[in-house]
């Protein structure tokens, strides 16, 4: 049987993650600094905290576990703060201290989430082979730290790393105050939500989507750097003015003039790699996706993801 270690796993892709590793047959292992998640009792938690855990302790832990393979979701993700804060230099080491222990402890096989952040951003297509890898933020200079420090350990020992980059991401469990759940509490509310020009171009993919996609290239024998994204290219007004339509509320959303300060306006993934090592699409459009979310906030206004 396929063992598991999960990291993150209470956070906004772990949540949707777990229940599909179960439905694979997967004995899943999480660490987790967090009161434990009731959700999925088949789930085995170690309480450990990455960033203040002692090493010792930790490799105690993966040992007798002897996970065969390592999903690292965990990161700082605060919105807004987390492009500059000092807690990634802490997440380059306690992820490097993970990596090493789980090799110690005969794992086989790792699938970490990167981030578009690592490239250098430009109104062009983000190309694994083509796109110069300059991150402009401490995020995205701590993530590609990181990547580059765990290949090197991972080449030694003759573990397999698949490097996920992720790109725009939306659905339940989402944090609050991120652009789609900000907008539709704001709606739900009755007030006036205020965005930029919102003429910048994403990739939006629907979390369980992105879910399901990782648990595919976990189950891959893919190694190196992928990015992932759904192919559904949408200006960010046009997803606004979907959720203000599907809620009733065209005449509560306040365009601006002008896209923030260090936004590219087009920040999209070529997905050529992804489809070559995979036969993932997404099952959900724009519309059903968004649809989904707007219901789960009407039934779960007051909750605040953990992360």
């Amino acid at each position: 049987m396929r063992k598991i270690l999960v990291t993150g796993a209470n956070g906004f892709i772990g949540r949707h993650l777990k229940p599909i590793l179960e439905k694979e047959g997967c004995e899943i292992h999480a660490l987790s600094r967090y009161p434990l998640d009731s959700e999925h009792p088949g789930v085995k938690w170690y309480p450990f905290d990455l960033l203040t855990g002692k090493q010792d302790q930790l490799k105690e832990i993966i040992q007798r576990i002897a996970p065969t393979e390592l999903v690292h979701l965990a990161w700082c993700t605060q919105p807004g703060a987390f492009w500059s804060a000092n807690e990634n230099l802490v997440w380059v080491d306690s992820s490097l201290n993970l990596v090493r222990a789980f090799v110690s402890a005969g794992g086989k096989r790792i699938l970490v989430t990167g981030s578009c952040a690592e490239y250098r951003w430009s109104d062009q297509l983000m190309d694994e082979g083509a796109t110069p890898l300059e991150p402009r933020t401490l995020y995205g200079q701590c993530k590609n730290r990181f990547r580059s420090a765990a290949k090197e350990i991972c080449n030694a020992d003759g573990i397999e790393l698949a490097w996920v980059r992720l790109f725009n991401m939306y659905g339940p469990h989402e944090h609050p105050k991120r652009l789609v759940s900000s907008v539709i509490q704001t709606l739900l509310s009755g007030n006036v939500a205020t965005c930029s020009s919102g003429t910048q171009t994403r990739d939006f993919t629907y979390i369980e989507d992105v879910a399901q996609a990782l648990c595919d290239i976990l189950s891959s024998k893919f190694v190196g750097a992928v990015n992932f994204g759904s192919g559904q290219r949408f200006t960010v007004r046009h997803v606004v003015e979907r959720i203000a339509g599907i809620l009733g509320a065209v005449d509560r959303v306040r365009f601006g003039d002008t896209v923030p300060a260090g936004e590219p306006l087009y920040l999209v993934p070529s997905l050529d790699r992804l489809h070559e090592i995979t036969d993932w699409s997404p099952r959900h459009d724009l519309e059903t996706g968004l649809a989904h979310t707007i219901n789960w906030w009407q039934n779960h206004s007051s909750d605040a993801p953990r992360h």
